[in-house]
This record gives structure tokens, C-alpha cells and sequence, in this order.
């Protein structure tokens, strides 16, 4: 790797390695406790001698952990995404996520090994804003959030739209959304992705795939008896991963996931995915709100709805019993509980057991 230009300026793979003793070139020219200190901390982490380097799990399940993964291992998912959206040295590429995390890190890794023109926005709802960078890039990855966002600004939007290749991850994208990203002229991909993979192992272009994913090469799915997904990608992991996505298998390329099995709710024998709810019952109000649910001594579990924000000026209970009324019996939520803020990972994620347990504190 020769090295990469970040923000219009050239840094060699050497002097972005820097040393114990003598900080990087771009550590030395970012300001202090800067998103640019820290993309030169990842560089330097990478480029040292050590064959693997620490990364934070997302947390979505629980709490966030490290864990210890091969550089080889990054390298082989960084290039498998630079392969597959046909990238090449002096494309553009914008890092807006943080890089706390695999998705922030692997798309600092994309730029360098890809040799891409590397351009940063500081992580936030819309990265797009307050940035003179050029109009369009041929590869950005933002977060379902970001998505969302930059909706809310047309010049932004454009923008989005001008790009290239545009992968999102973090959670499913809402129906609305969906519609709207739909319209672009170019590629917009949702990624599937977790950590243990190091970033994304298929892609689904929104604008045509519906909900199927395309596997990238060397990666292989197979179902276990809960019907979740079974992982083998040995130049990613060295032992086949067990996940918590319920899936199904279209052929050895192509598959949809159909929710989680922790996600799954039984109330007296019926099993209920929160996240299908959460589909059927989108649309209600402009309000964030999720499924969870309330442990109860008969049902083993009842269904709970919860919204963002006070009770008192909530005003979208027609809309909301409309919702209701169109679920099958056993579907429809038994409580509907209002809290300030649902708790969310810092990469846009329901920590659904945190909710879990806010809501049976309230309820029991």
C-alpha cells in the first residue's frame, strides 16, 4: 500500500505509521481530539507490527465488548467490498461514521488498500451538511439514522443521490425511507454486517433486490435448528459464526432475513416478531416507538408498545388504534408504555434488552 490522500492532501503508507516515540504525519497536522486524530490513531494502530487489533462490538445485544481480530482478516473484507463495487485507485470516498466501530474502521481500510481519495465529515445525524467537499463521491457508507436525516434536507438528498455507490448499515430502513432511496439514480445498497464478520458479507440494492441479499464471494450460509443464520467465511473468522438472524435460504448466493430470534416475543403459545410489528405498525405517528415486551405469569410473555416522549400531548391515537385493529388478535400490543428515550447503540440499534428491562420495571 503506497498510502492515500485525505482531505486533498497525501499521506504515505509510512508516514501514517508513525512511531512509539514520534506521532503521524497526519496525527501531528490533525487538531487536538479531532474525527482526524483519531482516523490517524486507527492508521497508526493498523500499520504497526502487531497481526491483529482490538474492535467494539455494537453493544445491540448487550454490553458493547472488545474483541481481538486479524489485520489479515480486515484486509480480506476491505478488499472483498472494493472488488465488488468495482472501485479503484483516485475514486472518492467520504468517512462520516465513527471509528469506534468495525463499519468506521473498515471504511478508513477501504480508502487506504483501494488508494481511494479519502474525504472526512465529522459523525453526525447528516454528514452532507457543512462540508465543501465535491458534489459527489463514488463511495460513501452512512447509518440507517444518517439516512433518515438526510431526507429532511434536499440538498443533501441531492447530494446522496449524486453518489456513486452508497452502502447503509446499522438497522433495517423504514418503509418510507425505503421509497424514497428507491428514486436514486445510482447504487444505494443495505448492508448485512456484524462485527465478527468485519463489516458487511452481502449486499441488497435497495432500488431493485426487495429484501434479498447477494452473498459476496467465499462466504457461505447454512440454517441451524432455530432456523438462524450459520456464517463460514474463513478468510473473515476462524470458526464458523452462529447467529441470532432468522433466515431464509433463496439458493447458496441469495437470502432474506426475517427477523431475530431473541427478537422473538411467545405470548401464549403464539410466536410474534418485533420486528414485523414494528413494520405493520409503522406509519402511526411521528414518533420513534418499538415492540418489547412484559414478563406475565399466564402468557409467558405479553406484548408492549413503546413511544418516545409524553403521554399528555400524544395525538396520534386514532392513527395508532387504526394500526391496532388491522393486527391479528394475538399480534396486538396489551400495554402501551410512553418513556423520554428508547435506548439506542451509538451505531443507531434498539439494546432491546435494555428496553426490555425498562419497560417490566414500569409495568410489574
Amino acid at each position: 500500500m503506497k498510502g492515500l490522500y485525505i482531505n486533498d492532501t497525501f499521506y504515505s503508507a509510512q508516514s501514517l505509521k508513525g512511531s512509539d516515540s514520534r506521532p503521524s504525519a497526519l496525527y501531528a497536522k490533525a487538531p487536538e481530539d479531532s474525527f482526524l486524530q483519531k482516523l490517524a490513531l486507527f492508521y497508526q494502530d493498523f500499520l504497526n507490527q502487531n497481526p491483529c487489533m482490538q474492535v467494539k462490538t455494537s453493544g445491540s445485544t448487550g454490553t458493547p465488548k472488545l474483541m481481538s481480530v486479524k489485520k489479515e482478516y480486515m484486509q480480506n473484507s476491505a478488499r472483498a467490498t472494493l472488488n465488488y463495487l468495482k472501485l479503484k485507485a483516485d475514486d472518492s470516498a467520504l468517512l462520516c461514521m465513527p471509528l469506534d466501530y468495525i463499519a468506521g474502521k473498515m471504511m478508513a481500510l477501504r480508502a487506504l488498500l483501494g488508494e481511494l481519495k479519502l474525504y472526512t465529515a465529522n459523525p453526525g445525524r447528516d454528514p452532507f451538511l457543512n462540508i465543501d467537499y465535491p458534489h459527489h463521491f463514488d463511495f460513501i457508507a452512512i447509518t440507517t439514522m444518517q439516512a433518515a436525516c438526510i431526507l429532511e434536507n434536499d440538498e443533501s438528498l441531492e447530494r446522496l443521490f449524486a453518489c456513486k455507490n452508497t452502502i447503509i448499515g446499522g438497522g433495517p430502513l423504514n418503509a418510507d425511507v425505503a421509497a424514497i432511496l428507491q428514486k436514486s439514480p445510482n447504487a444505494i445498497y443495505q448492508s448485512y454486517a456484524m462485527t465478527e464478520t468485519l463489516s458487511h458479507i452481502a449486499l441488497l440494492d435497495i432500488r431493485h433486490d426487495g429484501d434479498i441479499y447477494t452473498l459476496f464471494d467465499n462466504v457461505k450460509l447454512s440454517l441451524s435448528q432455530n432456523g438462524t443464520a450459520i456464517i463460514q467465511a474463513r478468510h473473515l473468522c476462524d470458526e464458523d459464526i452462529v447467529c441470532n438472524d432468522l433466515i431464509e435460504l433463496i439458493d447458496d448466493r441469495h437470502f432474506r432475513v426475517t427477523g431475530r430470534i431473541d427478537n422473538v416475543i411467545n405470548t401464549g403459545g403464539i410466536k410474534v416478531l418485533a420486528e414485523d410489528l414494528e413494520k405493520a405498525l409503522y406509519g402511526f405517528s411521528k414518533r420513534s416507538f418499538a415492540i418489547s415486551k412484559v414478563a406475565h405469569n399466564v402468557y409467558g410473555h405479553q406484548i408492549v408498545l413503546v413511544i418516545e416522549g409524553s403521554s399528555s400531548d400524544f395525538t396520534d391515537n386514532k392513527a395508532l388504534e387504526a394500526k391496532i385493529e388491522a393486527l391479528p388478535r394475538y399480534h396486538r400490543p396489551k400495554h402501551t408504555v410512553f418513556i423520554d428515550k428508547i435506548p439506542m447503540t451509538e451505531t443507531y440499534k434498539i439494546k432491546r434488552k435494555e428496553l426490555e428491562a425498562l419497560v417490566n420495571k414500569i409495568l410489574l
